[in-house]
């Protein structure tokens, strides 16, 4: 359903790399053309990254696949992609997060931990919900029975708007995919 450029780059052995990922670009449109693919989009793509594939595409990247969790939490991105009609894609979501690391730490951030605890809802269904509010599709991973059951029930709560700003506004950045 959906075929996807996976990040803006190129081999460090490419010339010019804005006509690759145009080229790349014009091939996945003949793809959609084609009916080979009812959707065409990119992953990991900056504002710049898109305006630059805008001014020579004929369709307009329908996704926009990236990391977002409270550590990276790229608002004008998310902001860019609505006002162009691109649906901002979690690739990372934190239930999913290659990086065990990071995903014990922000599981265990305080405002996680509060909010989960008032919800009465576990830090994972939390971050889900919050991702959720943001207007960003979510697609929890797991391959654990209960984690699957866990991830599906979200849909009968909310985050009041209290919740949602303190989750938004947690000072620190850090991704766990590197471009």
């Amino acid at each position: 359903d959906l075929y996807m450029m996976h990040w803006p780059l190129c081999p460090s052995s490419v010339d010019n790399v804005r006509s690759t990922l145009d080229n790349a670009w014009r091939g996945m449109e003949r793809l959609l053309d084609e009916g080979t693919c009812r959707s065409i989009g990119v992953s990991n793509f900056s504002i710049q990254d898109l305006i630059d594939l805008m001014e020579s595409c004929s369709v307009v990247p329908h996704v926009n696949q990236c990391e977002f969790h409270p550590y990276q939490n790229p608002k004008e991105l998310r902001a860019f992609c609505r006002e162009n009609n691109i649906e901002f894609q979690v690739c990372t979501h934190i239930t999913a997060n290659p990086s065990i690391t990071i995903q014990r730490m922000i599981l265990k951030e305080p405002p996680v931990e509060k909010v989960a605890q008032s919800a009465g809802r576990s830090p994972a269904q939390v971050l889900i919900r919050w991702s959720i509010q943001n207007g960003v599709v979510t697609i929890p991973k797991s391959i654990k029975k209960e984690r699957i059951k866990e991830n599906s029930q979200v849909f009968d709560f909310e985050l009041s708007p209290e919740e949602m700003a303190e989750l938004d506004t947690i000072p620190m950045s850090l991704r766990a995919v590197d471009p």
